[in-house]
């Protein structure tokens, strides 16, 4: 399948700690460190899972290391969707056997077994599903295997699901996602994670995380301490900076007016020989007082470029927004995300 996906969510692990999963996921966890990542940090879990808006179809993509010594086995992926009551229903789903090879399953159907691949002890390997979902009573699941860059063939069938009728929006479409692959803790590493729509693959890719080195426009927020905002908000896991990751109310930037902006330049990408493929800008923040407040993104002059205000809560959590391309205009590149202001606008 040629083309990239639009990035719906990406995670590269590294701007949080252990105890900060889930501001940013739906369920699950494990624990975040430099010893689970491939690329600075990584997640080291037994099952961990994330809602994103209703699609028909989806690609992810995940580096994976799993320690047979631990167990092999179990489900890598799945494609969930809301059933009747609440219930989540298995749409489609990647499995490891014990033997170290895939297995493609629509619902709970075996579909495809491509052995030209066999799984090697504790080894990265970059994996990424496309899956497509169709038709009614049964639904049907198309999905093709990438592992390293190699495609491992197309396989498709009907899942064993014939209460379409009851699944969310009326529609065959599924929204949660749930990475896994060990039997327990300490056999399964994630790192370097993407979530995507509309067809075709990023490929192997590595996921960096920047933080703020400068303000741009500060217009009425008011840093926690001292004059500039930036300082208050570069807080992640490195040897200059002992405490959580982030320090939610310790140090902080605030304001109450609509309209208000602030926005900062990040840290400079050097070095990068390859494309880059999508930006995602994470806002980590909350609300400290009765009534609404909203936010959109402001990536260089342009503001307001969520069709859905973020309105936040009493408790700070991550709200991303995924950009394959500029909103601006263009491809991204180092030179342009080195230069371009990236922030928030308070809209209600």
């Amino acid at each position: 399948m040629s083309g990239t996906p639009t990035l719906v969510f990406l995670d590269s692990f590294d701007h949080y700690d252990t105890n900060h999963i889930l501001y940013k996921w739906t369920t699950g966890g494990g624990v975040i460190g430099t010893f689970a990542g491939r690329n600075g940090q990584g997640l080291e879990t037994t099952g961990i899972a994330k809602t994103v808006p209703p699609q028909s179809n989806f690609t992810v993509g995940w580096a994976i290391k799993i320690n047979i010594g631990e167990g092999l086995g179990g489900v890598l992926w799945q494609l969930q969707a809301l059933g009747a009551g609440g219930s989540l229903i298995v749409l489609a789903q990647l499995t490891i056997g014990g033997d170290g090879t895939f297995i493609l399953w629509a619902g709970n159907n075996a579909i495809g077994n491509p052995k030209t691949f066999v799984y090697t002890n504790s080894t990265w390997m970059y994996v990424e599903v496309f899956c497509q979902l169709g038709g009614a009573t049964p639904i049907t699941v198309n999905m093709d295997l990438h592992v390293n860059g190699n495609d491992l063939g197309s396989f498709g069938g009907a899942t064993n699901v014939t209460l379409a009728g009851l699944l969310l929006q009326n529609q065959p479409m599924g929204d949660y996602h749930f990475f896994g692959g060990g039997v327990d803790i300490g056999s399964t590493y994630i790192d370097d994670l993407y979530i995507g729509t509309g067809g075709g693959y990023f490929g192997d890719v590595r996921i960096g995380c920047i933080y703020p080195r400068a303000d741009v426009s500060l217009s009425n927020f008011a840093p926690s301490s001292g004059s500039q905002g930036w300082p208050m908000l570069n807080e992640h896991p490195s040897p200059s900076y002992s405490g959580p990751s982030p320090d939610d109310d310790s140090t902080y930037i605030f304001d109450d007016l609509v309209s208000d902006e602030y926005t900062a330049l990040f840290n400079m990408i050097t070095n990068l020989t390859d494309e880059t493929q999508a930006v995602q800008l994470d806002i980590y923040a909350r609300k400290d007082d009765e009534g609404s407040r909203a936010i959109t993104p402001v990536i260089g002059t342009l503001a307001g470029l969520s069709d859905v205000y973020f309105w936040l809560g009493d408790n700070y959590c991550y709200h991303t927004f995924p950009y394959t391309t500029d909103p601006n205009g263009g491809a991204w590149s180092p030179e342009l995300i080195n230069t371009t202001p990236f922030g928030l606008e308070i809209v209600e």
